[in-house]
């Protein structure tokens, strides 16, 4: 019996690569967008009434 692991084909490789690279693209424009949202709320926050309190807090 032939345990060893398969090797796939170049071109497989290729798409594959393509594939987690463009995955990776989309999850950095996604975390750039929770950043963005993040550093949005924080502001609104800092400027709320209860954002206010905690500040002199």
């Amino acid at each position: 019996m032939n345990n060893y692991p398969r090797i796939p084909e170049t071109a497989t490789i290729e798409r594959h690569v393509t594939k987690m690279n463009e995955l990776c693209q989309r999850m950095d424009k996604h975390i750039a967008d929770l950043e963005e949202l993040n550093t949005r709320l924080d502001e609104e926050f800092y400027q709320s009434p209860y954002g206010i309190y905690r500040q002199k807090k």
